[in-house]
C-alpha cells in the first residue's frame, strides 16, 4: 500500500517503531539491511536525550533484562519464545531461609483444585521476597488448603497474632461457592492466631505483565536478585 503511493514521485518514508519480539518490524529491519536504497538506524533511549539518567537507572532496577533491552536499548528480544521464567538459576535463586515470626507473611493461592497450589513467603530487606514453603494438595479444596496453612504456620506462633497478607487470583471470586470467601471465613475463626489482610483483584493482570514482574524480581537489568526460593520447594 505504501510503495505505490510513493512511486509516482519516488518519495521516501520513515518506518519508526520499538522492537517487540521478532515480528514484522524485525523482518523489515532485516530485509532493509544491506540494500542500497535503505538505511537502518537503532537508537537507545539514552541516546534520544528525552529521558533522564535517573529515570533510566530506576527502570533498570524495576525491569527484567529482556524487557529493559527491548524498551530502552532498542534490542530485539525473544519475549514469547523459550523459557518463560528466564532469570531463575539454582546458584543465585535458591537460598535457605527460616521463617521470621516477627515479619509479615504472604500466602499466595492458585484456586485450581488438582493440584491446589499455594506458597508461603516473606518480604525481607530491601524488598527481597523469600518463598519459604510450598503447599501442593492433589484433588483438594480451599478449606483443606487453609487447614494445611494452619498446620505449617503453627511453629511460628509465639502468642502474638501472625500478620498474614493473602493473595489470590480473581477466579476465586467467580465460582458459585467463592473460594476467597471460604478463606476469609476460615481466618475469621482464628482472630487470636492471625491478623489478616486480603489482596484479591477483581480481574487478573495480563499474563505478560505477571511474567515480566516475576522475572524482574528474580533478577533485574542491573543484575540484582530479589526473589529467592527455599531448597525444600521442589515444584
Amino acid at each position: 500500500m505504501l510503495r505505490p503511493a510513493l512511486a509516482d514521485r519516488e518519495g521516501g518514508a520513515l518506518f519508526i517503531g520499538t522492537p517487540q519480539g521478532f515480528n514484522h518490524f524485525h523482518q523489515l529491519v532485516e530485509s532493509a539491511e544491506g540494500q542500497p536504497d535503505w538505511q537502518v538506524f537503532q537508537f537507545t533511549t539514552a541516546e534520544g536525550g528525552n529521558v533522564s539518567l535517573k529515570e533510566l537507572e530506576s527502570a533498570a532496577q524495576e525491569l527484567d533484562e529482556r524487557t529493559y533491552l527491548q524498551e530502552f536499548e532498542a534490542k530485539f528480544q525473544t519475549m514469547g519464545v523459550g523459557r518463560v521464567i528466564t532469570p531463575f538459576d539454582r546458584v543465585h535463586s535458591v537460598k535457605n531461609y527460616r521463617s521470621d515470626p516477627h515479619r509479615e507473611s504472604c500466602w499466595s493461592l492458585d484456586f485450581n483444585t488438582n493440584p491446589l497450589c499455594s506458597v508461603i513467603a516473606q518480604v525481607h530487606e530491601k524488598g527481597g521476597i523469600v518463598v519459604l514453603e510450598e503447599l501442593i494438595l492433589p484433588d483438594s479444596n480451599t478449606l483443606a488448603a487453609c487447614e494445611e496453612f494452619l498446620s505449617r504456620t503453627e511453629k511460628c506462633f509465639t502468642g502474638v497474632p501472625l500478620c498474614v497478607r493473602v493473595y489470590g487470583d480473581s477466579t476465586g471470586e467467580q465460582r458459585r461457592t467463592s473460594a476467597s470467601r471460604t478463606v476469609k471465613e476460615f481466618f475469621g475463626r482464628y482472630p487470636d492466631r492471625f491478623s489478616v489482610t486480603f489482596r484479591v483483584p477483581s480481574a487478573n493482570p495480563p499474563v505478560k505483565d505477571r511474567v515480566n514482574c516475576v522475572n524482574a524480581k528474580l533478577r533485574n537489568h542491573t543484575g540484582q536478585y530479589r526473589l529467592f526460593v527455599n531448597p525444600g520447594c521442589r515444584l
